[in-house]
């Protein structure tokens, strides 16, 4: 028991001189009575234990922050590469409506359309070509009010003649397939002849003309309203080769008015009284 008393007592006197000697401590700190030179030398003593305990979750914040940064950058380049294509196509689409426009205000101020005629405009969205056939489809229907046989105008003149409507659409034949056929007036002698279609897109031919017949290269060609399916008076081409070889007949070779090969808006015309 005496032995306990002992052990107990030593115990408590050792708790109170490390209490005492913080309160101690305490005081002499508050009164800045310890060097700071001791102050320096304990916290740069601490310091690296206070790095130890914070180094894992810097670390972790660190990755976190990094991996991050890493997906904000892939969104944003994805982001822009999107962006940058939407641009360009809209680009495309500026540059597409510029030229439709530019080739509307060239038709609407073309000599074969005037304030009084009544039209209607189509623009071209597939072309069918083969060796002999050359054909066009336009985004006009039945509902238009387009019929067979009518004329399809470009801005320099007789481009086709329709032969198909439908409810979604209308299928025309130009000029330089072989079926067509278009009666013509030599502008400068006006003289009767038929410019029919040869295959090629560039190139057209007077049908039956006598070698003897008054033409020259340079003789414009327009529509005479024969037949009744092509209005008057539409350019249709320019005489370009005259072979008279043959004694019969002579072959001539006519450039077409209209540049086919680059044809995209057409007007169909209506006479008055059928509007």
């Amino acid at each position: 028991m005496s032995r306990l008393y002992r052990q107990t007592s030593a115990t408590f006197l050792r708790f109170l001189t490390l209490l005492l000697l913080c309160l101690i401590l305490m005081v002499l700190d508050q009164k800045q009575i310890i060097v700071p030179r001791v102050k320096s030398v304990l916290q740069t003593m601490v310091t690296p234990f206070e790095y130890a305990v914070v180094a894992p979750s810097r670390a972790v914040a660190f990755v976190r922050d990094y991996l991050t940064i890493q997906q904000q950058l892939v969104t944003a380049e994805h982001s822009w590469q999107e962006q940058r294509l939407l641009l360009k196509a809209q680009v495309q689409q500026v540059n597409a409506l510029k030229i439709q426009n530019q080739q509307l205000q060239t038709l609407l101020d073309s000599p074969v359309v005037t304030r009084e005629d009544k039209f209607l405009l189509a623009n071209i969205v597939q072309l069918k070509s083969d060796a002999l056939s050359h054909e066009v489809l336009l985004n006009i229907g039945v509902h238009s009010g387009v019929m067979v046989g009518q004329a399809v105008v470009a801005a320099e003149g007789i481009a086709g003649q329709i032969v198909v409507v439908n409810s979604l659409n209308t299928r025309a034949m130009l000029v330089s397939d072989s079926r067509s056929a278009v009666p013509v007036i030599n502008e400068r002698t006006q003289e009767n002849f038929i410019v029919v279609g040869t295959g090629l897109a560039d190139s057209l031919a007077l049908m039956n003309v006598s070698s003897s017949a008054d033409l020259k290269v340079g003789d414009r060609l327009i529509s005479s309203g024969m037949g009744g399916h092509f209005p008057a008076g539409f350019p249709v081409g320019t005489v370009a080769m005259i072979d008279t070889k043959v004694k019969t007949f002579a072959q001539i070779t006519v450039r077409p008015a209209v540049n086919l090969a680059k044809l995209q808006l057409v007007v169909i015309p209506f006479e008055a009284s059928a509007i």
